[in-house]
């Protein structure tokens, strides 16, 4: 049975638990019970951002967790790889989400692509941080990764209000590739949105400018 990596064999990320009086449902590798596991794990990661100084000890606290079955083959051989190369193979918390949703939950990535391709996903009557939780899901699952794509799929789900919520002189246009900047955005224009268009005053990027190369299958 495998157990969590000392601190001599991982980075300062995997020292202690951040929650030392929490534990995680058990996961062993199995399909059926991996979404309910990254989904909680994921949610407690968001709770106390102050708890994780960086993506890196978010993926290691995820993975000390996976510490039986075929989970824990994979941690393992993960965790081998960082005491060898002194840091994770994954580049990122999104890099890690792709491979694990690929790894254990193989019709998940599918099912988030079709879902983001309609208008299912759209905020509705939901308030934008409601919106935006479900919306962070599904672009984890899909393994989006070009920020421009993100973007225009994200503000073409919100509110015709919030899309027309006048912007340019009070907070500018946020760069196309600070998705969290948008995001805040998103949040702050909930409160003072406006007859004026929002699409014309910030200039979301449109579908048409984003390379398809960039876009999963």
């Amino acid at each position: 049975m495998w157990s969590a990596p000392s601190p001599a064999l991982s980075s300062s990320a995997c020292q202690e638990d951040p929650f030392q009086h929490f534990s995680p449902p058990e996961f062993d590798g199995n399909h059926f019970a991996g979404r309910t596991f990254y989904t909680f794990c994921r949610s407690h990661i968001h709770s106390h951002p102050e708890a994780f100084e960086d993506d890196s000890a978010k993926i290691c606290w995820v993975m000390s967790h996976m510490w039986i079955g075929c989970a824990s083959c994979w941690a393992t051989r993960e965790f081998n790889y960082q005491a060898q190369n002194g840091a994770l193979c994954f580049a990122n918390w999104s890099a890690f989400a792709g491979e694990f949703w690929k790894e254990f939950m193989p019709k998940a990535k599918d099912e988030a692509i079709s879902m983001l391709v309609t208008d299912h996903y759209h905020q509705g009557t939901r308030t934008v941080s409601e919106y935006l939780d479900q919306f962070r899901d599904l672009v984890d699952n899909s393994s989006y990764v070009d920020p421009r794509e993100i973007i225009c799929r994200f503000c073409r789900g919100l509110d015709r209000q919030i899309l027309t919520a006048h912007t340019r002189t009070a907070l500018g246009r946020p760069s196309d590739t600070d998705l969290e900047a948008w995001f805040h955005l998103a949040v702050q224009m909930e409160d003072c949105a406006t007859e004026d268009t929002f699409r014309w005053q910030v200039n979301i990027p449109s579908p048409a400018t984003v390379s398809r190369t960039s876009l999963p299958p």
